[in-house]
């Protein structure tokens, strides 16, 4: 299964609406046989054109349901507004429609700074408050407020006091300074965060034992951003050869990462915060005609043909024509 989200932008710009978001759900559930493998968020921009966006809420649940809520807190629309808070009067207004829609769970782009957001409003530290303030609301922290090489990420947890902008770290620091307890209503997600830890084993660990430590093992959610990088079965297959090492575990009191935890991370989190009975779901899918095409062209082909991106060159005929391509053109071989 999978989620479809969208980004930011004012009406008229925006490559994939909420409509489009719904319908695009509605199309892949149906190919799939009526199995469930799409969830939908609304994209919702509560600092632009306030009441229509409040009101778009009802209409898009109302016409095609909604899975959660998606918000850009750093995003502006231009003209000297810029970001905004979560706990500011759009942000309340914005929580508090989603909860009179019944749609209780939020999920919010923190860190990871982008062209054009003013990253001020990337701190998580009005997650902290909101989740404090609204305990039936889930909060879903896109990229685990990870930032790209700001040095938190190679050095353990450090408490400040402030959730001063630094990556994971904020985060942390987020919850404690409210008293949230690991595994409440704050989720820490790992789209591209992951991607971009993942080949560096001391960033890898510090950043998911921070997590794991004090977001919750039950409280990760997986994610690969996919449609920027591609086929995510490589950063999947990484992440399942990945451990926390016992020095490490040791020396900064991150739990292992065990292959029980690792199954929450890559789905079963998710599943419980998006209200997904995954028995059921996946005995669906498992008897879905797609399911087994699948499974006739593993036994073909094999299982495992899409895990890694298959080399350019595999036979020695491939490397020779090549090679006469290259001098054909002039080049070294």
């Amino acid at each position: 299964m999978t989620v479809l989200s969208g980004i930011p932008a004012v009406d008229g710009q925006n490559p994939l609406d909420n409509d489009e978001i719904a319908q695009s759900r509605d199309i892949v559930n149906q190919w799939a046989e009526g199995t469930q493998r799409v969830v939908n968020h609304c994209m919702v921009l509560p600092n632009y054109n306030t009441g229509a966006q409040l009101d778009g809420m009802q209409r898009v649940k109302e016409a095609h349901g909604v899975s959660a809520w998606k918000c850009y807190t750093p995003w502006g629309p231009g003209n000297g507004n810029t970001g905004w808070w979560l706990d500011s009067d759009v942000g309340l207004q914005f929580i508090e429609r989603g909860r009179q829609l019944g749609v209780k769970l939020l999920c919010c782009h923190k860190g990871l700074p982008l062209p054009g957001f003013d990253n001020n409003y990337g701190d998580p530290k009005d997650i902290g408050k909101v989740a404090k303030m609204f305990p039936d609301v889930g909060f879903i922290v896109y990229h685990s407020a990870y930032e790209f090489g700001n040095g938190d990420e190679h050095q353990p947890f450090a408490r400040t006091g402030t959730t001063a902008y630094a990556g994971v770290n904020s985060l942390c620091n987020a919850l404690l300074d409210n008293g949230l307890a690991p595994n409440g209503n704050v989720y820490g997600e790992l789209g591209t965060t992951w991607y971009n830890v993942m080949n560096d084993v001391t960033a890898a660990a510090h950043v998911l034992g921070k997590l794991l430590k004090y977001v919750g093992e039950n409280n990760i959610v997986w994610g690969t951003d996919s449609i920027w990088y591609g086929s995510p079965q490589p950063v999947i297959e990484r992440f399942l050869a990945f451990e926390i090492t016992p020095e490490f575990q040791q020396m900064y009191g991150y739990p292992a990462l065990t292959p029980a935890i690792k199954a929450k991370i890559l789905g079963l989190n998710a599943a419980r915060a998006y209200g997904i009975d995954v028995k059921a779901v996946r005995c669906g899918i498992q008897a879905s005609q797609l399911a087994r095409q699948k499974l006739e062209l593993d036994g073909e082909f094999g299982e495992r043909r899409w895990a890694l991106q298959q080399p350019m060159l595999r036979t020695r005929r491939d490397f020779l024509q090549h090679i006469g391509l290259h001098k054909a053109l002039g080049r070294p071989g």
